[in-house]
């Protein structure tokens, strides 16, 4: 093959061959249309590869895009199903303690069936599960005070004139069991309600004049005599603290006075440490007045409220499950 010849204008190719040689010119036009052709196709290229590229990248980040979403997918379900086995779990322990207190409860109830009301509860023996009482968190005060006749049944302390026990009668001058005490305060002294209840008498009580008896939870009842004016009727339920009378001189009394008398189980029990009570000397009580059987009767209460708040815990779980 010769070498090509050029000029200003033109360039010339001979190409030779075995048997004959071929003679080509090109001008400058073919030139730059050659040119052009080959810049055209280049940019082409490029941009083949360039759109190829970025339809390959957004192809990618859409994939990855769904792996993640089934990921998370996979993890939230995951998730859903180890609460799911908690929930499960949780609501079959409390329901195992739920089972073990309504066992305890189921006792209680059987030794309560055993005992001769008439009697009077008898103190358990050391060696039961109900032989001492525990410490009592405020919350169990403050519902120990309320379901059972604690404190005044006024807004002050007054004078006992007459104590609890055997005495001579201030009118029938013979001796008497006094099965209350007397408080001797100011004509119209409002009355309160020393815990929650049930008015079961509203009227005039031989003797005792106008009287109010109010039943309370756990075998208590008060009574309230000698009243100048009732504040509630039979079958009233009452709040503590709630008014139910103004202090009087009905009956046979020789001055305004409130007679004050707590029953345990139909017996009349000394009231005195009953109004002395507060949260922090409440083990004052359990010690010295021994008619109730406190140790008993407080492990009733806290063994009742633990139940309440296991079926409340159980109720709440089981809402929680079927959301």
């Amino acid at each position: 093959m010769s070498a090509p010849v050029l000029d200003k204008k033109a360039l010339s190719v001979i190409i030779t061959g075995v048997s004959n040689s071929r003679h080509f010119t090109l001008s400058t036009l073919h030139l730059r249309v050659i040119k052009v052709i080959l810049i055209g196709g280049l940019a082409l290229l490029l941009l083949s590869w360039a759109v190829a590229s970025y339809y390959f990248n957004e192809k990618n980040k859409q994939l990855n895009q769904e792996i993640e979403a089934k990921k998370q997918a996979h993890i939230a379900l995951q998730t859903s199903q180890n609460g799911e086995k908690h929930q499960q779990v949780a609501l079959a322990e409390l329901a195992e303690k739920t089972k073990k207190l309504k066992e305890v409860y189921t006792q209680i109830h059987q030794k309560l069936e055993k005992i001769n009301l008439n009697e009077g509860i008898k103190v358990f023996d050391e060696k039961s599960v109900f032989s001492s009482i525990g410490p009592l968190s405020k919350k169990e005060l403050a519902y120990i005070s309320r379901v059972l006749p604690l404190g005044l049944p006024a807004k002050k302390k007054y004078r006992i004139s007459s104590h609890y026990g055997p005495r001579i009668h201030p009118i029938r001058k013979k001796k008497d069991f006094h099965k209350g005490i007397d408080l001797a305060m100011p004509l119209g002294t409002p009355l309160y309600a020393t815990a929650d209840g049930v008015v079961k008498f509203s009227g005039v009580l031989n003797g005792f004049g106008t009287t109010i008896k109010i039943s309370h939870e756990y075998g208590f009842e008060t009574l309230l005599s000698h009243l100048s004016q009732l504040k509630v009727k039979k079958g009233t339920k009452v709040k503590k603290g709630q008014l139910v009378g103004l202090s009087g001189a009905t009956g046979q009394v020789t001055a305004a006075h409130l007679h004050y008398e707590i029953l345990f189980n139909k017996k009349a029990i000394d009231p005195r440490d009953f109004l002395r009570w507060n949260s922090s000397n409440y083990k004052h009580l359990f010690k010295k007045n021994k008619a109730v059987p406190w140790v008993f009767l407080i492990n009733v209460i806290k063994f009742k409220n633990i139940q309440k708040q296991a079926s409340s815990q159980q109720d709440a779980l089981s809402k929680e499950t079927l959301k």
